[in-house]
């Protein structure tokens, strides 16, 4: 499920970086969390296919915006194992990389939404090159309550939209890296 979308309406548009990039240093502009966690989601689908996985998009462009409750229906309907949510973190200020890196959200209703957390979140800070902030308890976000009862759900955020995270995203292999470690993380999960 990639996050948020260009066009949506009465959700979070999704967070917007703060450099602006020149056109000497592509791609030009601030960078976009929706256009970042579809190039992650399309690479993670095109991983996990090619290692035999089923997968199920909620959607395949940044433009496209189902409700909360819909990506969660998509999910359910398809009889998913596992929901894997790809955002990217608003813009803070990161004082010696503090409160910049990826962590890892779950729901607690589920044990098994814990444990692919913690296998998730040091395999994609290692893979993207940024900090670990770990995993942590998310009981109130709407795209996981539908979620808990029927799988196992987690929403990954990859990194921040500001320096020193900002910098590593912008190298346009860093959606292929993030879909690596948020692979490794639930290849680790399934074959426990």
């Amino acid at each position: 499920d990639p996050g948020h979308g260009t066009s949506c309406v009465n959700q979070a548009v999704g967070a917007i970086g703060v450099t602006d990039y020149p056109a000497t240093s592509p791609p030009p502009g601030k960078l976009k969390e929706d256009v970042l966690a579809v190039s992650i989601a399309l690479n993670l689908q095109a991983v996990l296919v090619s290692n035999g996985y089923k997968v199920t998009m909620t959607k395949t462009d940044s433009v496209s915006c189902p409700t909360l409750l819909t990506r969660a229906q998509i999910a359910n309907d398809s009889h998913s194992n596992i929901f894997v949510s790809v955002h990217l973190n608003a813009p803070q200020l990161c004082p010696l990389g503090f409160f910049c890196g990826t962590s890892v959200l779950y729901n607690s209703a589920k044990t098994s939404s814990k444990t692919l957390a913690e296998l998730m979140v040091n395999q994609i800070a290692s893979n993207v090159g940024v900090n670990n902030r770990g995993t942590a308890v998310r009981d109130g976000l709407q795209v996981l309550k539908p979620t808990q009862s029927r799988m196992t759900a987690v929403i990954a955020e990859v990194a921040r939209l500001s320096p020193p995270d900002e910098d590593v995203m912008h190298n346009p292999s860093s959606a292929g890296k993030a879909a690596n470690g948020i692979f490794a993380g639930i290849d680790a999960f399934l074959n426990q």
